[in-house]
């Protein structure tokens, strides 16, 4: 016979089990989450939604400048005080992951069901390493040409289809037009570019050549390769023969901070810019904007750059880190981003979002644009070497924009400094 205390004494943890499960009994946790450029009055919002679905986790938001985020964050992870969950390019995250830094997501992923599927295809590829998922794609940034439609209408130059694609004959053609004709004195160039030299590995791509032997973990630079020279001969004539567009040495000295000025001043016929300068909404613009595909050379391919969210390996709280990372991904929370209204107005990555009305809503033609862009892109080179490749590279291009040495020459050097670092230990 069980007496009246035994019972009472059941009772009581059979209700605690019960508001266990329900999570009422679990005390609070406290994520840190890391992020860059975080603007409280539009980013709350984001997180706000969060704690509503989870009060149980509390966020604790750390914002660096885009300039100092990584040599904070490098520090934190270096001295162990890293936060739960942070924010990077996903081509930062490859010298992490064979360390042991960042959490391999796999188990989440199969013990959740969670759909990869439903992400997009290139944009979750950024986020792995030698098959291992990191981290997960929450937006992504592509390029494409946004074209001043007043200057070419004064001009009396025709304004490219949007349904065809030009090809790298057509758009040099199009800039020899536009150099011509134009003879503003407040016009410089005819053509800009967001992110400098990146794009001559575009170009390289484009031409049916290779950078490296492989994308993932490369062994070898193949940037002396005919092919790849005739892929940088046509990109950097434009500045150095043409003078269409700067030298990477004027775009590094005068333009890098905002390469975008000129083009929002009405002083540029033609800009290639990401989702991320969102011209199209621009109050500061007055002239009339359009967007169309970038030019293609033998193939049509370039590079995405994806945001990804990560956990740190050495977190006490992954559980719930986890439930962070899908929320990001989670429809309510990509609608947020789709609309520009928390975390930057990127391309969502959620498949379902991006092809929706809540991703660009004001411009249909762009939002085809911007995803037919993004189907045509791949990852950016996959190497734990990305700044020491860079620290090879960058004298030689400076030398190169300042014609000192030929372009074969600066592909040659490039390659073999970069074969340096790449078989170095």
């Amino acid at each position: 016979m069980i007496n009246c205390n035994m019972k009472l004494r059941i009772i009581f943890i059979i209700m605690l089990l019960i508001l266990a499960t329900l999570g009422f009994s679990q005390d609070p946790v406290t994520l840190r989450v890391s992020v860059w450029d975080y603007n409280p009055y539009v980013d709350n919002v984001f997180f706000d939604e969060f704690q509503k679905i989870h009060p149980n986790i509390k966020l604790t938001i750390e914002s660096e400048s885009w300039s100092n985020y990584y040599t904070k964050l490098r520090m934190q992870l270096m001295t162990g005080t890293a936060p739960d969950v942070m924010m990077f390019n996903a081509s930062s995250i490859y010298p992490y992951c064979d360390q042991n830094i960042l959490l391999n997501l796999s188990d989440f992923i199969e013990e959740s069901n969670f759909d990869v599927n439903a992400l997009f295809s290139n944009s979750l590829e950024s986020c792995k390493w030698k098959d291992h998922l990191y981290g997960l794609p929450f937006n992504n940034d592509v390029s494409v040409l946004y074209i001043n439609a007043d200057l070419f209408q004064q001009y009396k130059i025709d304004i490219p289809s949007v349904d065809s694609i030009m090809t790298w004959s057509n758009f040099q053609d199009l800039c020899q037009q536009l150099d011509e004709n134009i003879k503003d004195n407040s016009i410089d160039y005819v053509y800009i570019e967001n992110i400098g030299w990146k794009e001559f590995y575009s170009a390289v791509l484009q031409n049916d050549a290779l950078i490296f032997d492989r994308l993932e973990d490369p062994t070898k630079c193949l940037l002396n390769t005919p092919e790849a020279i005739e892929a940088c001969e046509y990109y950097f004539n434009f500045s150095l023969k043409y003078k269409y567009s700067p030298t990477l040495l004027e775009y590094n000295s005068v333009l890098r901070k905002s390469p975008s000025n000129l083009f929002i001043q009405g002083k540029l016929p033609i800009y290639l810019g990401r989702i991320g300068d969102n011209f199209l909404l621009d109050s500061d613009i007055d002239f009339d904007v359009r967007v169309i595909p970038r030019p293609k050379g033998k193939k049509r391919i370039t590079f995405v750059d994806v945001r990804a969210i990560t956990i740190n390996s050495k977190s006490k709280h992954t559980q719930e880190s986890w439930k962070l990372l899908k929320y990001f991904t989670s429809p309510k929370a990509q609608k947020l981003i789709a609309k520009g209204e928390a975390m930057g107005k990127l391309i969502p990555s959620l498949k379902e979002v991006a092809y929706s009305e809540n991703f660009l809503p004001e411009s249909i033609i762009a939002r085809r644009v911007f995803l037919d862009e993004l189907e045509y892109s791949i990852p950016l080179v996959k190497t734990i070497k990305i700044r020491e490749l860079g620290s090879a590279m960058f004298p030689i291009l400076d030398q190169l924009a300042m014609r000192r040495i030929s372009i074969e020459k600066a592909m040659n050097e490039i390659t073999e400094k970069a074969n340096k670092v790449l078989l170095a230990e």
